[in-house]
């Protein structure tokens, strides 16, 4: 598939605004070099992205945007697929990065509860493969929190709230996040990453995000 990234006119701003020297599209596109094209990422992202979270007082909206994030970090360091979309487990592996409880598998308990609260039924094979799918608890946090929240306004299973950054409630089959924290956490993904990033440790995350670059200014 192709991709499907809008073709912005030269004279768009690719950073900054028409009031602060905004940088353009054609400027993006007339760079050759290497680290000024990750500059000009890392720029463009931080200035319309991370400066925006971090002015949003509003506990769900946060977390969403946290979220959100995390999917473009996912695409920037882990790539995307051939029509430019977020690839799922490539999101997963972000959350994953934040918290040590995010990588765990489910607790049988866990599970077991999960589902009651959701009405699936075990017994149900559709309802069992949907229920294993859920590979991780970073799997139950998309799921539950970006994925139902922007889909329908409500979370599903996960909380906020709580002085930690995830807690598991395994007899009642849910999950508690701190919005704050989760914000934090990814930020400081977001700057290690851009460091690994900048001083070509793994190269895979180098040559990512110089595909994201290309891909974002065609």
């Amino acid at each position: 598939m192709a991709e499907k990234f809008f073709h912005y006119p030269d004279d768009t701003i690719f950073h900054g605004t028409e009031t602060d020297q905004g940088y353009t599209f054609r400027e993006a596109r007339a760079l050759i070099d290497d680290d000024e094209k990750i500059s000009k990422l890392k720029t463009r992202l931080t200035g319309y992205y991370i400066n925006g979270l971090l002015s949003i007082p509003h506990s769900f909206m946060m977390a969403i945007m946290t979220c959100v994030g995390m999917e473009v970090l996912g695409q920037v360091i882990l790539g995307y697929n051939s029509g430019g979309d977020s690839i799922q487990e490539n999101t997963i592996a972000i959350y994953k990065m934040l918290n040590q409880k995010l990588n765990d598998p489910l607790a049988s308990k866990f599970k077991i509860n999960y589902a009651r609260n959701r009405n699936l039924d075990l017994n149900d094979p559709n309802h069992q493969n949907e229920i294993d799918s859920y590979k991780t608890y970073a799997h139950i946090l998309r799921k539950g929190l970006r994925n139902a929240f922007t889909h329908n306004y409500r979370s599903l299973g996960v909380f906020l709230g709580g002085d930690e950054l995830v807690a598991i409630n395994e007899d009642e089959g849910f999950m508690i996040v701190n919005h704050l924290l989760l914000r934090d956490k990814f930020i400081e993904c977001y700057e290690a990453s851009f460091d690994k990033i900048i001083s070509n440790s793994p190269p895979a995350y180098r040559q990512n995000a110089l595909k994201y670059f290309e891909l974002l200014i065609k």
